[in-house]
This record gives C-alpha cells, sequence and structure tokens, in this order.
C-alpha cells in the first residue's frame, strides 16, 4: 500500500543527516534551475553530520541557496556561496553567505515578510520562500537573522537547536 503524497508524521522526526551530500545535491538542483553553472559552492563544515528534521533542513538549504544564486551579482568576476555548519553542545549554527548584490539598506526590515521580493516585479517568485525558512526555524526553537549590503552580498545565520535522535526513537 503506498501513502499519499504531502504531510506525514515520519518528515519531523529526527534523524542524522549528512549534511555535505544534501548540500551539494541542493546546490547543484538550484544552480541548474537559475541558470548558474559557474557559481561555486564553497562548504565550511566543521560536522559533517546533524541530527535534525530533514525535510525542514532541505527546504531551508532550497530557499537560502535559491536566493544567494537568483541575486548573483553578474558584474564580479567569480561568484560563490558559502555554507558553513558549527556544532556547539546546545545548538546547530548553519551559515549561508554569498558575494551577491546584497539588499539596499531600505529593503532589509522587510526581508522576512510574506510576499516581500527584492527582485523586480517581473521576475520569477512569489516572496514567500524567507518568511517560510524564517517559520521553519523558529518553529523548530531557533532563530534566524540576516546581515546584507548593497553589492556586499548576503549572509543568513540559522541557530538550530539541537535534538537527540534517540528522543525521537521508538
Amino acid at each position: 500500500m503506498r501513502e499519499p503524497a504531502g504531510y506525514h508524521p515520519t518528515h519531523d522526526q529526527v534523524v542524522a543527516i549528512a549534511v555535505r551530500p544534501l548540500a551539494e545535491q541542493v546546490f547543484r538542483w538550484q544552480q541548474r534551475l537559475e541558470g548558474a553553472p559557474q557559481v561555486i559552492l564553497r562548504l565550511e563544515l566543521e560536522t559533517e553530520h546533524v541530527e535534525w528534521f530533514p525535510a525542514r533542513l532541505r527546504h531551508i538549504l532550497d530557499n537560502l541557496l535559491s536566493n544567494a544564486l537568483k541575486y548573483r551579482d553578474p558584474g564580479k568576476a567569480e561568484s560563490w556561496v558559502r555554507l558553513g555548519l558549527r556544532a556547539s553542545p546546545n545548538d546547530y549554527e548553519l551559515r549561508v553567505s554569498d558575494n551577491g548584490i546584497g539588499l539596499p539598506r531600505e529593503g532589509r526590515p522587510e526581508m522576512f515578510e510574506l510576499f516581500y521580493r527584492a527582485a523586480p516585479i517581473r521576475a520569477a517568485g512569489l516572496g514567500v520562500g524567507l518568511a517560510v525558512v524564517k517559520l521553519l526555524v523558529e518553529q523548530s526553537g531557533g532563530t534566524l537573522s540576516a546581515d546584507s549590503g548593497e553589492g556586499q552580498g548576503t549572509t543568513f545565520v540559522a541557530i538550530l537547536p539541537r535534538y537527540d535522535v534517540d528522543d525521537y526513537l521508538t
């Protein structure tokens, strides 16, 4: 018997996740979607695995990497996206940085609001990605912040609480 597509309780279970292959897979997929084969992914992983919610982590990476690629600066000789991951006893720090176009000062306060778009009205996207990322992070007990400067790129920092996978095994 096959389960219907969509929400399933196992999507919200904490499991061990190998971050490097997940990040590389998501990045390659977003590179193809955004037509950005020249952009370089730099991984700075202090830990290779996290014990977290796999569907939430994938969604967070999908949106943050997509934005980094979408808002790259075509005038720069080299475009890159850096994904950093650090573990402490209580949480993981997930950092996604780029050297893209960044956001002007007036756009920063609204960046996490639903339907906010930095792109021109004709560009693709609904403006829900960062709002959903913030919701997923905060529903998990974490925080999301951003630092951006026009012409200097953007850095998103998600602090994700650590969970013990043994607490979720039944």
